[in-house]
Protein backbone atom coordinates (compact mmCIF):
# COMPACT_ATOMS: atom_id res chain seq x y z
CA UNK A 1 0.00 0.00 0.00
CA UNK A 2 1.17 3.30 -0.78
CA UNK A 3 1.69 6.22 1.71
CA UNK A 4 1.29 9.75 0.47
CA UNK A 5 1.76 13.23 2.19
CA UNK A 6 1.05 16.44 0.66
CA UNK A 7 2.18 19.70 1.44
CA UNK A 8 0.98 23.04 -0.08
CA UNK A 9 2.14 26.60 0.71
CA UNK A 10 1.22 30.00 -0.42
CA UNK A 11 -0.28 33.37 0.18
CA UNK A 12 -3.88 33.78 1.22
CA UNK A 13 -5.61 36.82 -0.97
CA UNK A 14 -8.67 36.74 1.08
CA UNK A 15 -8.77 35.73 4.72
CA UNK A 16 -12.34 35.56 5.41
CA UNK A 17 -13.14 33.84 2.22
CA UNK A 18 -10.74 31.64 3.44
CA UNK A 19 -11.75 31.08 6.85
CA UNK A 20 -15.21 30.19 5.47
CA UNK A 21 -13.63 27.75 2.70
CA UNK A 22 -11.55 26.13 5.36
CA UNK A 23 -14.15 25.26 7.65
CA UNK A 24 -16.61 24.02 4.46
CA UNK A 25 -13.22 21.88 3.59
CA UNK A 26 -12.61 20.10 7.03
CA UNK A 27 -16.37 19.89 6.98
CA UNK A 28 -16.06 17.78 4.25
CA UNK A 29 -13.09 15.68 5.62
CA UNK A 30 -14.83 14.76 8.80
CA UNK A 31 -18.48 13.57 7.13
CA UNK A 32 -16.98 11.97 3.67
CA UNK A 33 -13.77 11.57 3.65
CA UNK A 34 -12.59 9.05 6.75
CA UNK A 35 -9.60 7.87 4.32
CA UNK A 36 -7.74 11.29 5.39
CA UNK A 37 -5.24 10.84 8.14
CA UNK A 38 -4.27 13.99 8.63
CA UNK A 39 -6.11 17.51 7.20
CA UNK A 40 -4.46 20.91 9.25
CA UNK A 41 -3.64 24.51 8.02
CA UNK A 42 -0.88 26.64 9.22
CA UNK A 43 -1.31 30.41 9.29
CA UNK A 44 1.55 32.74 9.34
CA UNK A 45 1.54 35.58 12.00
CA UNK A 46 0.35 38.14 10.03
CA UNK A 47 -2.39 35.87 8.68
CA UNK A 48 -0.93 36.31 4.89
CA UNK A 49 0.83 32.78 4.31
CA UNK A 50 -0.42 29.31 4.55
CA UNK A 51 0.64 26.09 4.77
CA UNK A 52 -1.26 22.98 4.50
CA UNK A 53 -0.33 19.30 5.37
CA UNK A 54 -2.42 16.29 4.37
CA UNK A 55 -1.38 12.66 4.90
CA UNK A 56 -3.40 9.72 3.26
CA UNK A 57 -2.92 6.18 4.12
CA UNK A 58 -2.87 4.92 -0.42
CA UNK A 59 -4.33 5.99 -4.02
CA UNK A 60 -7.80 5.33 -3.25
CA UNK A 61 -8.39 7.88 -0.28
CA UNK A 62 -6.60 10.56 -2.57
CA UNK A 63 -8.64 9.95 -5.30
CA UNK A 64 -11.77 9.71 -2.94
CA UNK A 65 -10.49 13.46 -1.89
CA UNK A 66 -10.02 14.68 -4.75
CA UNK A 67 -13.22 13.40 -6.29
CA UNK A 68 -15.08 15.35 -3.44
CA UNK A 69 -13.53 18.73 -3.35
CA UNK A 70 -13.70 18.64 -6.79
CA UNK A 71 -17.93 18.23 -7.27
CA UNK A 72 -18.18 20.22 -3.85
CA UNK A 73 -16.75 23.50 -5.63
CA UNK A 74 -13.57 23.68 -3.08
CA UNK A 75 -10.99 23.22 -5.51
CA UNK A 76 -12.48 26.35 -7.59
CA UNK A 77 -12.72 28.52 -4.30
CA UNK A 78 -9.42 27.75 -3.18
CA UNK A 79 -8.10 28.94 -6.62
CA UNK A 80 -10.14 32.04 -6.06
CA UNK A 81 -9.12 32.83 -2.15
CA UNK A 82 -5.36 31.45 -2.75
CA UNK A 83 -2.12 31.77 -4.45
CA UNK A 84 -0.47 28.20 -4.45
CA UNK A 85 3.65 28.58 -4.21
CA UNK A 86 3.89 25.19 -4.42
CA UNK A 87 2.11 21.74 -4.35
CA UNK A 88 3.67 18.65 -3.53
CA UNK A 89 2.88 14.75 -2.80
CA UNK A 90 5.36 13.04 -0.66
CA UNK A 91 5.84 9.07 -0.84
CA UNK A 92 5.30 6.02 -2.25
CA UNK A 93 4.90 6.03 -6.30
CA UNK A 94 1.29 6.86 -7.13
CA UNK A 95 -0.74 5.28 -10.03
CA UNK A 96 -0.79 7.07 -13.15
CA UNK A 97 -4.72 7.99 -12.96
CA UNK A 98 -4.25 9.64 -9.47
CA UNK A 99 -0.65 11.27 -10.53
CA UNK A 100 -2.74 12.88 -13.65
CA UNK A 101 -5.69 14.43 -11.39
CA UNK A 102 -3.14 16.02 -9.02
CA UNK A 103 -0.64 16.73 -12.18
CA UNK A 104 -3.56 18.29 -13.56
CA UNK A 105 -3.64 20.67 -10.01
CA UNK A 106 -0.78 21.68 -9.98
CA UNK A 107 1.49 19.30 -8.41
CA UNK A 108 4.65 18.24 -8.13
CA UNK A 109 5.73 14.62 -7.07
CA UNK A 110 8.51 13.59 -4.60
CA UNK A 111 9.15 9.95 -4.22
CA UNK A 112 10.55 8.30 -0.98
CA UNK A 113 14.61 8.37 -1.48
CA UNK A 114 15.43 6.81 2.24
CA UNK A 115 13.90 6.62 5.82
CA UNK A 116 15.45 6.34 9.02
CA UNK A 117 13.73 3.33 10.91
CA UNK A 118 13.46 3.41 14.70
CA UNK A 119 13.07 0.28 16.75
Amino acid sequence: MTRTVIVASGTIKDLEAFGVLWKDSVSLVNERLPGTEMYECYIDKDTSRFTMHEEYPGDEAIRRHLEVMTESGVVDRAREVLDFDFVVALGDPLDQKVRSAMGDLGFSFYELHSRAERG
